[in-house]
């Protein structure tokens, strides 16, 4: 007895994920074709997996994790920011002005201000250290003062 399937459909998939190391969220994205052999009208995906046109939600997503970033800092020359967009390029300066689809960053130095639609922002940063280096400054510091310490008490004991 043998199997009568209805049809044959090449299927793309896409797994999309993020993870922590060293305290930086690292996305990851793993993509392939499928053959499906179904008798459904519809095929199945492997577990965990989605059709590739779900990935156009996590971007919507991305984009509201973006505006309530932008918001959160405000507007003004106290803004600063570093904006890195999709296609890898970097935007540095102030929040200017924030809408509900875009935000605008000034550059302090020409005053030319760039509208950036949140939908192609990857990744907002605060301008300066961040606090992960602020924190190995300090701790970097305060070794070598403890160094110095324990090198003059060792000197003045006799021992140099």
């Amino acid at each position: 007895m043998g199997l009568n399937y209805a049809s044959v459909e090449k299927v793309l998939w896409a797994v999309e994920g993020n993870f922590t190391w060293l305290g930086k969220n690292v996305p990851w994205r793993a993509k392939g074709y499928q053959l499906i052999l179904t008798n459904q009208p519809s095929p199945s995906l492997p577990l965990g997996c989605r059709p590739a046109q779900a990935t156009q939600t996590q971007g919507a997503s991305l984009a509201a994790k973006v505006k309530t970033e932008v918001q959160k800092r405000g507007i003004g020359e106290k803004s600063r920011v570093k904006v890195r967009l999709r296609n890898k390029a970097e935007v540095k300066g102030y929040i200017s002005k924030i809408e509900d689809t875009s935000f605008d960053v000034t550059d302090k130095n020409t005053g030319r201000a760039t509208t950036i639609p949140y939908a192609d922002v990857e990744k907002v940063q605060g301008s300066g250290l961040s606090k992960g280096a602020k924190i190995g400054i300090i701790v970097g510091a305060a070794v070598v003062i403890v160094a110095v310490v324990i090198a003059v008490g060792v000197c003045r004991a006799g021992f140099c």
